[in-house]
């Protein structure tokens, strides 16, 4: 049975092995193994010069072989959407005004993120829709104030993956719109 090797393939793992590289300037790079004659594997190229800046959302996702891939977005758009049942209550004479006939409960929220990409051409697309297709997927959460970086589990809502073409461009629009698994439940009544 063959070994399998993973191969550190993000900013987070190659700065350890190569500390003088400032990943921030590179535009894309790519990662081979090479052994004694030949290349044994080589990574997919890494796009970094889209959507690299401090405004920028990082989704990993199962790959079909089974390990983790990355992309980077630009900051997604966010809509909040709330949902709940209503819960009609008896009125006590005299009325109050604070006293309430209709009142909300089982409130259940999550934020609808609509993120893009433009950076990757016609030969990634295959790739990328594996990220469509992924059953596993996280938001990289940048730790602020000290705290480490994290993955904050995703949902990619279920649509059509639009390979659209930039006009006067090799370049695809890669559209994702995806939800937190979890969603928030602020008070239980």
């Amino acid at each position: 049975m063959a070994n399998v090797i993973y191969i550190p393939n993000g900013p987070a793992n190659l700065q350890p092995l190569f500390p003088n590289v400032d990943f921030g300037s590179i535009a894309e790079y790519y990662v081979e193994v090479i052994g004694e004659f030949e290349i044994m594997a080589t990574t997919p190229i890494n796009k970094m010069e889209c959507c690299c800046d401090s405004d920028k959302v990082r989704v990993h996702f199962l790959n079909y072989l089974g390990t983790f891939d990355a992309v980077n977005f630009e900051k997604p758009i966010v809509t909040h959407e709330a949902q709940s049942a209503e819960y009609k209550g008896s009125l006590a004479a005299p009325l109050i005004k604070t006293d309430t006939g209709f009142e909300r409960f089982d409130v259940r929220a999550n934020d609808t993120k609509v993120a893009r990409n433009q950076c990757y051409q016609e030969e990634n697309m295959p790739w990328l829709q594996e990220l469509m297709d992924s059953p596993k997927t996280y938001e990289e959460w940048s730790g602020t104030q000290g705290q480490p970086a994290n993955y904050l589990p995703i949902v990619i809502k279920d649509k059509s993956f639009e390979k659209l073409k930039n006009e006067n461009d090799f370049r695809y629009d890669v559209l994702i719109e995806y939800k937190k698994s979890n969603e928030i439940i602020t008070i239980r009544n």
